[in-house]
């Protein structure tokens, strides 16, 4: 692929973006980034692609301050921000992908959810999905509304997970581990548990009965998390999760 891209801001994201496509071979020379206006319309100028990493709210003040031409595509990863409002800020011919990706895409083992314009061409479209396959599982949704659900799954995924392994790093030093140990038991337990669950195609509920026998441990355990409503709750905190990206639509 012979793409010139431009990643416009270096946030955690950008950095993500960077790292991952660096990693699959994508040459240094290929990659432009910026995260100052003084550099945002030089990198654009050179570029063929252009991915917008930058708040919702600082979104159209770049695409001003870069000055699109028709010809290239552009790519955004701004929650909220719909491609009509994309439009409206462009020439109105701008050729506009959004996704939604996560930091895991920094290891080439992100999930990235992608809605693509009808100005995208089939042809385009085979050769951006081949391009974003470099940092994980592509999933395109056929509706842009859904890519709110991929904000909070997907986006907000990684934090969602790191909070669970935080818990329990401190149930381990609760129960006089060091943190170093229980670190590494949080960690590798769940790496393990995703590889398991890859490799023998078990369900997350099928996997769940099975460890939790009639009458164990695992099944004390987990008879407690129900009763203190957590799967509710959690359920609850994902969905305020989805409301608040309703709130900041554009």
């Amino acid at each position: 692929m012979n793409n010139k891209i431009a990643i416009i801001g270096m946030g955690h994201v950008g950095k993500a973006l960077k790292q991952g496509l660096l990693s699959s071979g994508w040459k240094q020379k290929q990659l432009l980034t910026s995260n100052s206006a003084a550099e945002n319309k030089k990198i654009a100028e050179q570029a063929d692609w252009i991915i917008l990493a930058v708040k919702p709210n600082k979104i159209a003040e770049v695409v001003k301050q870069i000055a699109l031409k028709k010809e290239k595509v552009l790519f955004s990863v701004a929650i909220a921000v719909t491609t009509s409002h994309l439009k409206k800020l462009t020439t109105g011919e701008q050729k506009i992908i959004r996704m939604m990706p996560n930091l895991s895409i920094a290891y080439r083992q992100g999930v990235i959810g992608c809605f693509f314009r009808e100005e995208i061409s089939q042809t385009e479209k085979k050769k951006i999905q081949h391009f974003l396959q470099r940092l994980g599982k592509v999933i395109e949704v056929s509706e842009e509304k859904d890519l709110d659900a991929f904000s909070v799954l997907v986006g907000s995924g990684p934090a969602v997970v790191a909070y669970c392994i935080e818990m329990c790093i401190q149930a381990g030093q609760n129960l006089n581990l060091s943190k170093k140990t229980a670190q590494q038991i949080a960690l590798q337990t769940f790496a393990g548990t995703v590889l398991y669950l890859q490799k023998t195609k078990q369900s997350a509920v099928e996997l769940q009965a099975a460890v939790a026998t009639k009458g164990g441990i695992t099944e004390e355990i987990i008879t407690m998390l129900d009763q203190q409503k957590v799967s509710d709750r959690f359920m609850q905190s994902l969905l305020r999760g989805y409301d608040k990206i309703k709130e900041m639509r554009i």
